[in-house]
């Protein structure tokens, strides 16, 4: 992440997702940003997933708007606001009970019990 110090602002953090390699693994490193509220720019590639369904931060497709977001972004305090609150809201799933939940459902779907 990168801290930034704009006018009227002390510092912000905007997180930064410069890969553009469409492997199917997830990062560890968006998921944590996301889920602390950090905005996130990045590229459309699987493991910024979760910026999509968060809507904490932009996802784009070439560095001009990169660094058009990060501007953006950087510099509207409502816009950030509103960013931070979806990605808390989407990392309040993101807790070991949650995703144990949800594979207990899928294994319960996948392979049911037999009385």
């Amino acid at each position: 992440t990168y801290l930034v110090e704009v006018e009227g602002d002390s510092m912000i953090d905007i997180g930064i997702y410069p890969r553009r390699i469409d492997h199917v693994r997830s990062s560890l490193k968006v998921v944590e940003m996301v889920a602390s509220g950090t905005p996130i720019v990045g590229f459309d590639v699987p493991p910024t997933v979760p910026v999509r369904e968060s809507g904490c931060g932009s996802i784009v497709d070439d560095v001009d708007e990169l660094i058009h977001e990060c501007i953006r972004i950087g510099t509207n305090h409502s816009l950030r606001s509103n960013m931070a609150e979806g990605g808390l809201r989407w990392g309040r799933g993101c807790t070991w009970d949650a995703i144990a939940t949800e594979y207990a459902d899928l294994l319960d779907e996948v392979l049911p019990r037999h009385a």
